[in-house]
């Protein structure tokens, strides 16, 4: 699936923008967008409805990093997703198993992508 790297972290690449607005682009340059990667955050969506808003997504996966800074987003997810490891915030998704802001971070991206919220 191509969705995780060395270590079992998210494989972050930069991807061109497929979406207009502020989110989908700091979201393009966070995480590479394929199908798979839409098809894990409706799955997570369809088992947490009541998350289903891009404002509360963004804060659960992001907090209050300034989503310009696209390395310290990077860093700060990455670290959020190893201490859900360590913590086991985890959740099964078509067979995955994700940290809870792995997949938080797909669903926001399922949202805005599209075009629901």
């Amino acid at each position: 699936m191509g969705l995780l790297g060395a270590g079992g972290l998210p494989a972050w690449t930069v991807a061109a923008p497929r979406a207009s607005g502020d989110t989908a682009r700091w979201l393009d340059a966070l995480c590479h967008v394929d199908a798979d990667l839409l098809r894990l955050g409706r799955d997570y969506l369809r088992k947490r409805p009541e998350e289903a808003k891009l404002a509360y997504l963004a804060q659960a996966v992001c907090g209050d990093t300034p989503r310009e800074d696209i390395a310290r987003l990077r860093a700060q997810v990455r670290e959020k997703i190893h201490q859900d490891f360590s913590d086991g915030r985890v959740v099964r998704l078509q067979g995955w198993l994700l940290s809870c802001t792995e997949a938080r971070l797909y669903a926001l991206v399922t949202l805005v992508h599209t075009g629901t919220s």
